[in-house]
């Protein structure tokens, strides 16, 4: 007999007691976030704890669809509710110095910085701040006008005193390290040099707690060295990826072995030729690494067959000389590696293959798997990519490998759109 049915007549009552507040916390911390404004409408309790969710990571974004000065916006909001501004932890301002979509007024007057200085002062828990750019921009002025200085002088002055963990940046390079020296209780650092401003050295006591980092070439000669990184990805912009050279490869990769404390890392390579594929892997073989993408750049476009047979074998011989025999014993940690292949033709060279093709390409890629010693690699991607600066992290053509046991099962797909892993996602 069941003990636990109530009498009928008990009334029940589902909540006879609010909540405690810590969870509406709880709750607004798991809802996906267009359900979070219905939410913060139930009650003031209920808005309390959405504004805090809501209001920890703020995107303040110039766009074609957005008016000018939209940062005057975000100066009110802030004003208007300074407990809302207290839950403010990450704060991107993303720009564009085409003059129809810049986030700053046409002609600010010393009233508006006035009024941008006090509105930025209540943000006290700020513990992130982004200064970047859209996608599509590369400048090639020395010193780049995105964010004027009387702005940038307004963020050096207000949290020079904040504990910044994060920092993002597209900025000159000598702006970039005046303020990687301001807060030295950085631990992750992206930055994309657009301009060709001078470059200044970073003093070794800067960025002492530096651990994850996102850089460019020319950044990455001030930043990492002495310095006890965990994760590397080398940023390579727009407007460089058809001049990055073989020089440039070696220095980075050089940069990589020295740094033995990496445990991720991204690194861009430039394949003269087939016969030229084998010897840029080795380069970065390091004794602690336990993610690694590797994104090559075929200088010598591939041959455009119409046979599916040539065409499987070229892209198999692709494979096999980027990722030559043995290689992989000698990342005895690595669990994750990533093979991104850039060719100016491979988005119409690959549209002829057929699921018969992709096969055979696969069970050559278990093949090999199999035959090495490698004892912690449990995941294997390769992807052929169109080299166009458009598309370049769309995939013609993905095989992806798992280890399972002793087993390595291989699945091939097409026309997968990659996700950039950014240094937001491992800190």
């Amino acid at each position: 007999m069941n003990t636990n049915i109530p009498p009928k007549d008990v009334a029940i009552t589902p909540f006879n007691k609010p909540f405690f507040t810590e969870l509406h916390a709880l709750f607004a911390l798991h809802l996906p976030h267009h359900d979070l404004k219905s939410y913060s409408l139930v009650s003031r309790a209920f808005n309390r704890e959405a504004n805090r969710v809501l209001w920890r990571s703020v995107r303040v974004l110039a766009h074609y669809w957005r008016r000018r000065g939209v940062i005057e916006g975000f100066v009110q909001a802030l004003v208007r509710d300074s407990v809302r501004a207290a839950c403010v932890l990450r704060v991107n301002f993303i720009n564009d110095v085409r003059d129809y979509d810049s986030m700053f007024p046409a002609n600010p007057t010393e009233r508006h910085w006035n009024s941008l200085e006090e509105a930025f002062r209540l943000l006290i828990r700020l513990k992130s701040i982004g200064l970047t750019i859209h996608n599509g921009y590369c400048s090639s002025a020395p010193y780049d006008p995105t964010y004027p200085e009387q702005f940038l002088n307004i963020i050096a002055s207000v949290f020079a005193a904040s504990p910044l963990v994060a920092f993002d940046a597209c900025l000159p390079l000598y702006r970039f390290l005046q303020f990687c020296q301001l807060w030295p209780t950085v631990v992750t650092l992206r930055f994309g040099n657009i301009s060709r401003a001078d470059l200044v050295g970073l003093p070794p006591e800067a960025l002492p707690q530096l651990r994850h980092a996102e850089l460019d070439l020319g950044s990455m000669r001030h930043i990492i060295r002495g310095r006890p990184i965990e994760t590397l990805y080398q940023f390579l912009p727009h407007s460089e990826f058809f001049e990055y050279g073989s020089n440039d490869f070696e220095w980075v990769a050089e940069s990589i072995r020295c740094c033995k404390t990496l445990l991720r890392a991204r690194a861009y390579g430039v394949s003269k030729n087939v016969e030229h594929s084998p010897t840029l892997l080795p380069l970065l073989v390091h004794d602690n690494l336990r993610e690694l993408e590797f994104r090559v750049i075929l200088l010598k476009p591939p041959w455009l067959g119409t046979d599916d047979d040539r065409l499987g074998w070229l892209l198999t011989r692709e494979a096999i000389q980027t990722l030559p025999p043995g290689v992989l014993a000698r990342f005895p940690k690595l669990e994750t590696l990533r093979i991104i292949l850039y060719g100016r033709t491979f988005g119409s060279a690959t549209e002829s293959v057929d699921d018969e093709c992709m096969g055979r390409v696969a069970n050559w890629l278990a093949r090999r798997l199999t035959s090495e010693t490698s004892t912690a690699l449990n995941c294997v991607e390769i992807h052929y990519c169109e080299c166009s600066h458009f598309i370049r992290d769309y995939a013609s053509l993905s095989f992806l490998a798992t280890c399972r046991e002793s087993h390595w099962d291989v699945k091939f797909s097409r026309n997968k759109a990659l996700i950039c892993t950014r240094i937001d996602d491992v800190c």
